[in-house]
């Protein structure tokens, strides 16, 4: 069974980037190109590459939503 936690959206990404709990980070590769420039600068800040391998439209299935996800988080387990 898959166990991991996602969280969709770039505000949720934003606060789990400052409290270094992302384990991924993927942003579309469909994304609006000065949206994914903030994104990729924020997560640089934090230490991260971005995953951009994906499509909005996959991100979105990943997160078991019905609308286009520009951005997907997968959250780092309590240690």
């Amino acid at each position: 069974m898959d166990d991991r936690i996602w969280e969709a959206g770039w505000n949720r990404a934003q606060k789990l980037l400052k409290k270094g709990r992302v384990q991924t980070l993927y942003l579309a590769s469909d994304a609006d190109e000065a949206f994914a420039a903030t994104v990729c600068a924020a997560a640089k800040a934090a230490g991260i590459s971005p995953d951009q391998t994906k499509t909005g439209d996959r991100l979105a299935e990943m997160a078991g939503v019905e609308v286009f996800t520009a951005v997907l988080t997968e959250v780092k387990k309590d240690q």
